[in-house]
Parts: C-alpha cells; structure tokens; sequence
C-alpha cells in the first residue's frame, strides 16, 4: 500500500514538474526579451531540481516504509515497493517509447530529417523517464537496508 501512495506522490510530482516548466517557460520568454537565457538552461535547471526533491522524498518515504514493517516484524521487500512507485514513469516512458518508434516510423517513410530528429528525442525522454524509474527502486533498496 505504501508503493501505491509514493507513486501517486510520483504522479502529482510529474503533473508539478509540467506545470513548473510551463511557468518556467513563460518567465524565460518573458526575460529572453531583455536577456538572452535560452529555455534550455532553465528548463534543465527546473528538472534538476524536481528530481533532487523526488529523490530525497523516495529516500524519505523508502525509509520510513522499512523502519514501519521492521516495527510490525514485517520483511520489507524493497524491489516490490519500489516497483510500484515507478509505474508511472513506466508508462510514461512506455506512451514516450511507442509514440516515439511510430513517428520515426513516419520520419523514414516520409524522408522527413524533422520529424526523425524528434523521435529520437522522444525516445530520450521515454529513456530518462526508465531511469527515473530505475532510480525510484535503486532508492528504495538503499532506504531499506
């Protein structure tokens, strides 16, 4: 029960980190007029700093998952919990995948250089989204032990 809670603390930090890039987006734009700051280097320092407070809230969560089991003379089964809290980077990083495959599919039917490029960063991102995932369990085994 308490993977299925860390992952829906995982989803509302995605829907955050969205929302955060949008208004990152639009404060950049706006300074961009004035100051040449490209998206990218603030855009990457806002992920940055999602994923730090991500991984300290797994870590947080992980560990206090353990401490409780152990109290109830339970077996914490850190690969079980953390596997539950990646689901929606899973699927995420499935939806990224699949979409990502298709739309090279179209970019080498349609000789389109364009729409190629951006499926390879699509499939970057479904990648980032299966470390992130990765992380989410690598944590949770060392918050257990």
């Amino acid at each position: 029960m308490d993977g299925a809670r860390l992952a829906a603390l995982n989803t509302a930090g995605i829907v955050i980190t969205a929302v955060l890039l949008a208004i990152v987006s639009l404060i950049t734009r706006l300074i961009d007029n004035a100051i040449g700051v490209p998206f990218v280097l603030t855009g990457f320092v806002t992920v940055v700093g999602c994923v730090a407070l991500g991984v300290f809230v797994w870590f947080r969560f992980a560990t206090a998952h353990g401490i409780a089991l152990r109290q109830r003379r339970g077996n914490p089964r850190p690969d079980v919990f953390g596997a539950i809290a990646s689901i929606p980077f899973v699927l995420i990083a499935a939806f990224l995948a699949v979409t990502g495959l298709l739309e090279l599919l179209l970019g080498i039917v349609s000789f389109s250089l364009d729409r190629a490029l951006d499926a390879v960063r699509q499939t970057g991102l479904a990648v980032f989204f299966l470390l992130l995932a990765a992380a989410n369990i690598i944590i949770a085994r060392a918050a257990s032990d």
